[in-house]
């Protein structure tokens, strides 16, 4: 066996190869052999990953502090005798735990990891004879035969090769197919994609046969690497997440310096040190937002469906916030912002003309009609085999049905009679064809085409097509306007600067010629039929850029998000895409695996900040440029579709897997799925994440300002009357009107015009900001000077019509925050009440219980409250609307504000 200090396997030749495994290239392994290698290094497979326990479920949920505060509250309240608050508080606590364990758990058991990429069965060489087993069986050293739609179920060095290539885009990112060949290669480090002599686990036979020697099965393929990976990668907490924990920590700090605070005021007065003790715990209760765990988890849900609809499946709940608070979308090229497919963008004829296939006609042009044809018959994707085949012979196909010539009626009226597979070495494919006794067709366009004119009525003919180069090795000639012409050095100048241009742009350009044989002489040897051809043209194909991927990088710029391509493509392919698509390209833009590799982290981090585009990258590279990102501060999205992705969307702080085109494994590694595979879609996730974001803040704000007034309330009321202005089931009361509805209809706030054109929020942005600290302490100042004012004005302190009016106008005070906190510019008057019907019908049912509970025998006893007159009721709803008209004048100085400093701006 190969020792793990030998060379890799791409830089021995097949016999070494073949030793270093002590197999048999002709007899393959003794099966007795094979199946002690079996039991020695394990079945052929990548183990699932091991999901989570129901019970690590449940306890990921209710860890939080938010969480671990609530049940401290209800603990409280029911010491306080107020069993009713103590179950309100507990029902928040399960339905909180209720929506995080179900979305979770859903997600859990939809996911299978790996599954696709296990090919069920090969066929394999042992003890000279050819058989089929099961994947899992396979060992290194078996010799497997290969054949156009295979999906390859191991990692092995190529033997033999007829026309052999895969598609590997899962793995590498290529687009195009890769033309395997059985020669050493003498660079030992080289990327995945360029190791032309190897085939990898999880990837497709294109087109052509081979025997692969396998090498490395399981987890020692370059898949199972890939796998290896996923289980080292971590993520940290979301950003909502960290915010959450610090706010509650916060909290449970402050709770416990008022409960002393209040404690240590009202011995000034005339309560006792049980009432302060009750009052001061009650109003710790009153100052948790019990609602904001519920709030968050229904906003999030709410989002979550709400992305659903908009195509993007959410796996983990969080990932809807973190989404919102996105600085860099790091993408894959191939299949998420190009169409992975090939496609025929240019032709160019002998008279090296550009022309487009949208302003063509094939049947008044009758050299392109020949080029087309000389395709189609030079080409193995047809039949049952052609959705698995090379994209490049798909995109020469798709080029002549969409002029109108059938590949089937061209085929039938000018079989193939011999045919030259495509080799690494002469870098073309070689079919020799005969003219059938009908040589007309009629096409859909209703005109005609004469086989035999086209091809100059030869009995015979060969047609060539590989890259530009070879063929032009072979001709002698040029076909224009229907006449073979000499083809000088000067002509064949042009002609290779004409393709070197199209392939500057990205494209991958192949020629194509004609060869006329006599019919009255044997068939030529390959040699002699690759020679004396006529050049036809030039045929340039290109992975197109999806339609939307570019109006969305524009909308991300203008949402100060920056976008970085991350490809395994050609460098002179990704800066060819990425210009089209828009991006910011300037001279040492775009950065390769290999300069990544002369980089340490810190270089790494310094380029990062200037680098839009990186090519030639393998999946350890992948991880390294978001890990450095986010040490930079950043909060990064990674969008991808293949195995090559996987482990750097686990990693990014929120991974995008492409739906249709993306594998098991990437779909595994990601938070999110694009059901369209539209980059468009990310965009309007991006914008559902900042909604959400935003309705847990105004929620915040909500609460927080509500908050801030019970507790100014108590404390100047303390000091000042020497009385406690509120008794603690009043406090409670307030704070299960100010956490209730209205709290959880602010969730449900559409989203705000100009979402998307401010930038993303700073990653380091508290939860509560300076600006909102400020917000909260003048408001809940307001709130407690209005409240005890006129409560002052209609009652003395010591009465129950005191307490009564304070409760009241603080409750509906609160009510007209919540109306006022829907936006941070736009008035009540511009929203308006019906563009978030549940806001209004929750107030209106606010303002009815909390009147009703003045006027209803049992409750205003249980409340310690009387009944107002209509006057002194007014009067209360009068007060009550102060806050509401207050927060009403900031946001129109704010609108002027903004207005002013446009003007100025521009």
């Amino acid at each position: 066996m190969k020792s793990s200090s030998a060379p890799p396997f791409h830089t021995l030749s097949t016999e070494e190869a073949v030793r270093a495994l002590a197999s048999d290239a002709q007899r393959g392994l003794p099966v007795d052999e094979a199946n002690q290698r079996l039991l020695r290094n394990g079945p052929n497979t990548l183990p699932d990953r091991e999901g989570r326990s129901v019970f690590s479920i449940a306890f990921d949920q209710v860890r939080s502090a938010m969480t671990l505060i609530l049940v401290v509250a209800a603990i409280v309240s029911i010491s306080l005798g107020n069993i009713s608050d103590a179950a309100v508080i507990a029902a928040i606590v399960v339905l909180n735990l209720v929506l995080g364990f179900a979305q979770d758990f859903r997600a859990e058991r939809a996911m299978a990891s790996l599954r696709d990429l296990s090919a069920p069965h090969a066929r394999v060489r042992r003890d000279g004879k050819v058989e089929e087993i099961s994947a899992s069986h396979l060992v290194a050293g078996d010799i497997v035969l290969l054949q156009a739609g295979d999906r390859i179920a191991a990692d092995g060095r190529v033997l033999t090769t007829d026309g052999l290539a895969t598609q590997e885009a899962a793995l590498t990112g290529e687009s195009a197919s890769c033309a395997k060949q059985s020669n050493a290669l003498a660079v030992s480090d080289l990327a995945v994609g360029d190791r032309t002599n190897m085939c990898f686990r999880g990837t497709l036979v294109a087109r052509g046969r081979g025997v692969m020697l396998v090498t490395a099965t399981g987890l020692a393929t370059e898949v199972g690497h890939v796998a290896s990976l996923l289980h080292e990668v971590s993520r940290s907490a979301t950003p909502l997440q960290k915010r959450l924990a610090q706010f509650g920590r916060v909290l449970a700090a402050s709770s416990l310096v008022l409960v002393a605070l209040v404690i240590l005021l009202g011995l000034l007065g005339d309560a006792t040190f049980v009432e302060l003790v009750i009052a001061g715990l009650s109003l710790a209760v009153a100052a948790v937002p019990e609602g904001l765990p519920t709030v968050a988890t229904v906003a999030l849900a709410l989002g979550a469906r709400r992305m659903l609809h908009r195509n993007t499946l959410v796996r983990k709940l969080p990932a809807v916030e973190t989404m919102g608070a996105v600085t860099v979308i790091c993408s894959d090229k191939t299949g998420t912002l190009t169409q992975n497919k090939m496609v025929v963008a240019s032709v160019m004829l002998s008279d090296l003309q550009p022309l487009t296939l949208a302003n063509v006609d094939s049947t008044q042009n009758a050299d392109l009609s020949r080029l087309l044809i000389c395709n189609v018959l030079c080409n193995d994707a047809k039949g049952e085999l052609e959705n698995a085949a090379d994209p490049t012979e798909q995109a020469l196909l798709g080029a002549a049905r969409k002029l109108q010539i059938s590949p089937e009626i061209a085929e039938t009226h000018l079989p193939r009679i011999a045919s030259m597979p495509f080799d690494s070495q002469r870098m073309r494919m070689t079919t020799v064809h005969t003219m059938s006794t009908e040589c007309c067709v009629e096409p859909a366009s209703g005109t005609s085409i004469e086989f035999g004119s086209l091809f100059f009525n030869s009995a015979r003919f060969a047609c060539i097509k590989g890259s530009m180069e070879s063929v032009l090795d072979c001709c002698d000639r040029a076909i224009e306007t229907g006449t073979p012409t000499p083809l000088d050095d000067e002509k064949r100048r042009l002609i290779q600067a004409a393709g070197n241009a199209l392939a500057s742009r990205g494209m991958r350009v192949l020629a194509s010629a004609v060869r006329l044989i006599e019919s009255d002489k044997d068939l030529p040897s390959q040699e002699e039929v690759e020679s004396h051809a006529c050049f036809l043209g030039l045929v340039a194909m290109e992975d197109p850029i999806r339609p939307e991927a570019k109006s969305a990088i524009e909308e991300c710029k203008r949402a100060g998000i920056r976008a970085v391509m991350i490809t395994g493509d050609h460098p002179h392919t990704a800066r060819a895409i990425a210009s089209d698509l828009g991006l910011v390209l300037t001279s040492n833009s775009v950065m390769t695996g290999l300069e990544i590799d002369q980089l340490d982290d810190e270089g790494l981090e310094q380029a990062a900040e200037h680098v839009n585009v990186y090519a030639r990258v393998t999946p350890s590279h992948k991880l390294r440029i978001v890990s450095a990102l986010q040490n930079r501060g950043e909060v990064v999205a990674m969008t991808g579709d293949g195995v090559n992705d996987a482990p750097a969307l686990k990693r990014a702080d929120i991974g995008i897997a492409m739906g249709k085109m993306g594998t098991d494994v990437a779909r595994e590694a990601a938070d999110t799925v694009l059901l369209d595979d539209d980059f468009a879609t990310i965009v309007r996730a991006v914008e559902d994440g900042r909604t959400i974001y935003s309705n847990v803040r105004k929620f915040l704000r909500y609460t927080m300002t509500s908050n801030a007034g019970e507790i100014a309330t108590m404390l100047i009321g303390t000091v000042l009357l020497s009385n406690l202005p509120l008794l603690p089931l009043q406090i409670l009361w307030i704070n299960l009107v100010t956490d209730g509805l209205p709290g959880l209809a602010l969730a449900m706030e559409p989203i705000e015009a100009g979402t998307m054109t401010r930038p993303p929020r700073a990653p380091s942005e508290p939860l509560v900001s300076r600006q909102l600290a400020w917000e909260i302490a003048w408001v809940g100042l307001l709130m407690a000077t209005v409240s005890l004012g006129i409560a002052y004005v209609i009652s003395p302190p010591n009465d129950n019509r005191f307490h009564t009016v304070v409760f009241t106008v603080l409750s509906l005070s609160q009510l007209g925050n919540a109306l006022a906190v829907r936006s941070d510019r736009q008035s009540l008057w511009t929203l308006g009440l019906s563009s978030n019907r549940f806001i209004t019908w929750a107030i209106i049912g606010s303002v009815i219980v909390q009147v009703g509970l003045l006027y209803v025998g049992p409750l205003s006893s249980s409340f310690h409250v009387v009944a107002l007159s209509v006057g002194e009721l007014l009067t209360c709803l009068a007060a009550s609307s102060v806050v509401f008209v207050a927060l009403e004048l900031r946001k129109l100085w704010l609108r002027r504000k903004d207005n002013h400093h446009a003007k100025q701006t521009s």
